[in-house]
């Protein structure tokens, strides 16, 4: 019996960019952890650019192109502390996205950001998105455990 991991590390080993590998971790979270919505965001922090590098849900919430990066919650934790970013209600939410109004569209009402470094520098998030109180300690525990080596790995591969 194949595991999802193995799933994901061969296709890892197969990827020869950074969106098929993103394709591979998408598989992986949702044979893992079957999250409502998984977004992969990159960051250009010199440029103070952000955007949507992948989606399980591209008619609802499509890649996107670059946005500007803004001081705010987000940027504090995720960017200058290097700690992940948990909200569990839409009010929460939407103090930071302004997108909070699709979020609750699609069922959603927390918010995990996984925040990835790459030699140092911070490159990017994935975004994970549930139901209200989606996201307590021992969920999000677990997601960092299964995410976040392998959201590296998918970070590495070029454009």
């Amino acid at each position: 019996m194949t595991t999802p991991l193995a799933t994901f590390t061969t296709a890892l080993e197969n990827a020869r960019t950074r969106a098929e590998a993103f394709d591979a971790l998408g598989a992986y979270v949702a044979a893992e952890i079957g999250v409502k919505l998984f977004t992969v965001s990159t960051m250009k922090l010199d440029e103070k650019i952000a955007r949507r590098a992948w989606t399980n849900m591209p008619e609802a919430y499509p890649v996107s192109g670059d946005k500007a990066v803004e001081r705010d919650a987000f940027y504090e934790e995720v960017i200058e502390q290097g700690r992940c970013f948990i909200r569990n209600t839409i009010e929460e939410i939407a103090l930071v996205f302004g997108d909070h109004a699709l979020i609750k569209s699609l069922g959603c009402g927390s918010v995990l950001n996984i925040p990835v470094r790459i030699k140092g520098q911070f490159t990017g998030t994935l975004n994970l998105l549930d139901a209200d109180h989606y996201f307590d300690q021992a969920t999000v525990e677990r997601c960092v455990a299964l995410l976040h080596v392998p959201g590296i790995a998918c970070f590495l591969l070029p454009e």
